[in-house]
This record gives C-alpha cells, sequence and structure tokens, in this order.
C-alpha cells in the first residue's frame, strides 16, 4: 500500500503545482480538492499523510478542516495540515505553514518534519510507533521523546541488573512502552511484573530491541 499521498485544497497555481512536482520526486501522489467536502472526503483514503491548504483558502474554511479532520476518529484524524500563507505562524489549528513565495528546501524540509524522510514510504505505516509520534508532535520533539525513551528504559534495565525492585520497575517498563505504542514490549514487561515471565529474558529481549531501534533512528545508544 502506498503510504505518502498529499491532498491539496485549492487551486491549482504555481504553489500547489511547486508542491506536487517536488513531493513527486520524492514517489509521492498527489489529489486536488477544490473544496473542503472533497478534502474532507479525500483524507480518509488509505494512504493520505499530509494536507496541504492554498493560500487563497479562508481562515474560516482552514478551520472547518481542521475541526473535521480531527473530528475523525480513526487514523485519518492525526493527518498533518499545512497551511500556505505570506507569513507567521500557523493560523486556524494547521500544524505548520509553508511560507509563500515557497522555497524548495525550506518547504521539503518543513514537510519532512510532519511526515518523516521523503523517500522512505514504508516509515509511514501506520503501525510504525515512530510516525505516529512524528504525525502527532514534529519530528523534533518526537526525537526528543524517543531519545529519552531509549535512555528511560536503559536506566531501568541497569537499575533491574543491581538487583532493585522488580515488580515497580517493570510496571514502569511496560508502561513506558506502552505509552509508545511498543506493545509487545509493553505486554512482555506487564508480565514480568505479575511474576509471569522471567526476568533474564526479558532484560535480554529488550537490550536487543533498544540496541537496534537506537542507530536505526539516530538516537542515543542505551544508558549502561
Amino acid at each position: 500500500m502506498d503510504h505518502s499521498l498529499l491532498i491539496y485544497l485549492g487551486k491549482s497555481d504555481n504553489d500547489s503545482e511547486s508542491i506536487v512536482r517536488w513531493l513527486a520526486d520524492y514517489g509521492w501522489r498527489s489529489q486536488h480538492a477544490t473544496s473542503v467536502e472533497q478534502a474532507v472526503k479525500a483524507i480518509q483514503s488509505p494512504g493520505v499523510r499530509l494536507a496541504a491548504v492554498g493560500s487563497h483558502i479562508s481562515s474560516d474554511q482552514l478551520a472547518e478542516l481542521v475541526r473535521r479532520v480531527r473530528a475523525m476518529t480513526d487514523f485519518s484524524g492525526g493527518t498533518p495540515i499545512m497551511h500556505c500563507c505570506s507569513g507567521g505562524d500557523a493560523q486556524g489549528g494547521a500544524n505548520a505553514t509553508l511560507h509563500v513565495p515557497l522555497d524548495k528546501a525550506d518547504t521539503l524540509a518543513m514537510i519532512e518534519q510532519w511526515t518523516g524522510p521523503l523517500a522512505d514510504h514504508a516509515f509511514r505505516m501506520a503501525t510504525n510507533p515512530r510516525y505516529r509520534l512524528v504525525r502527532m508532535m514534529g519530528q523534533k520533539d518526537a526525537q526528543n521523546l524517543f531519545d529519552m525513551f531509549v535512555q528511560s528504559m536503559g536506566q531501568g534495565i541497569a537499575a533491574l541488573q543491581r538487583g532493585e525492585d522488580v515488580s515497580r520497575i517493570a510496571h514502569n517498563l511496560a508502561g513506558m512502552a506502552g505509552m509508545l505504542g511498543y506493545s509487545d514490549l509493553n505486554a512482555q514487561w506487564s508480565a514480568v511484573s505479575q511474576g509471569q515471565l522471567p526476568l533474564a529474558p526479558a532484560i535480554r529481549s529488550t537490550d536487543e530491541f533498544l540496541q537496534r531501534l537506537a542507530p536505526r533512528h539516530g538516537l542515543s545508544a542505551t544508558a549502561q
């Protein structure tokens, strides 16, 4: 399945053509919408990972689009929305502003902040916890949170290896893993906290998981 589809709300102009062309270079597809109603329907299509709103769209229309998208109860409700405008911060609840006249490097960098690596389409799978955070808070904040996650998990393992309270620490590790969407890790440490799983294999598998996770996402190494 394609995980890189853009919905552009607005008339066909230099801005829309530029964004569509620039993203196409990275394998993105695009779909045009001329009304809020069309955009709302299109955003619910599988694979949509970004919505952009043209500069001539009124603030009321932008606000309506944001309100209706955020009211969606499925994965579509978290779709990043970007507003093309001449200046200022994001308006109407949009995640970010694409300043016009558009600069290619700046525009693509801003889009990447909310979609992850432009050419890495598999990254945008709905099941990827890392991507779910990026689309919710942006790359920078997601990076910080993941870095803290890796560090905290490593510190928890180190505490267990020192013989500290297994039940309490395992419960905390389960909570951290669950918060970020790592359901298998959450289940594993929940079982440890309830005495249903030995500690040693849980530590070993978690350490291996963190060592894979950190290099893949450019995070800090596990705390020792």
